[in-house]
């Protein structure tokens, strides 16, 4: 999933570096919106420890 957000990121950065706004806004969005999904996942999923 980081590899997918890397990426998706590394596309909005190619996106805005050729001229191409709109798309570029669009996937930066998407993505911070995966990021806080995957963050929400991470902080509020219970850990199983057996001790």
């Amino acid at each position: 999933m980081m590899t997918l957000l890397f990426i998706l990121f590394a596309t909005s950065m190619w996106l805005g570096w050729h001229g191409k706004r709109k798309p570029a806004i669009f996937v930066f969005l998407v993505t911070i919106a995966l990021c806080a999904f995957w963050f929400k996942h991470h902080a509020t999923s219970e850990l199983h420890i057996d001790l």
